[in-house]
């Protein structure tokens, strides 16, 4: 029997996936407890559509990412740190505080694992790679001392 799978099930498939499972997995399993819905020719046209529209708006969101990274190529980002008069910074900043900046002053969200830098010790100018979708921007970042 397809089924659509409306959640990730362990040994059978990920969300929104049209699996060919027995019936009596189906009738006794997935179906009552919600975890899928019988593959007909509406639910699957339904998914289709929820997937292609889910996978434009994620391109539209990339697109504006990177036309935020792009401008911020060109101005640089600054992040303010404590450090001693040597220019040791006495918190590392990694990819976790570049991403929380990212988000509070220029609003763009990006996982934090997709900022590729090592953590970064000193006071002086670094550059950082961000993966946006399938392309890589490199971006200027200046940390300075907190006065």
């Amino acid at each position: 029997m397809k089924v659509v799978l409306l959640e990730d099930v362990k040994n059978v498939g990920g969300r929104h996936e049209v699996k060919e499972v027995s019936d009596g997995f189906a009738l006794n399993f997935l179906i009552p407890q919600g975890k899928a819905r019988f593959a007909d020719e509406k639910t699957v046209s339904d998914l289709e559509s929820k997937q292609k529209a889910a996978e434009a708006d994620k391109k539209e969101r990339v697109e504006e990412t990177l036309k935020k990274l792009e401008a911020l190529k060109k101005t640089g980002l600054t992040i303010s740190a404590k450090a001693n008069e040597e220019g040791h910074l006495f918190a590392k900043l990694d990819s976790h505080v570049v991403a929380e900046v990212l988000e509070k002053e220029y609003s763009t969200r990006l996982d934090s694992r997709d900022i590729l830098l090592e953590p970064i010790k000193e006071v002086e100018e670094h550059t950082i790679a961000i993966n946006v979708g399938e392309k890589k921007v490199e971006v200027a970042l200046q940390v300075k001392a907190e006065k």
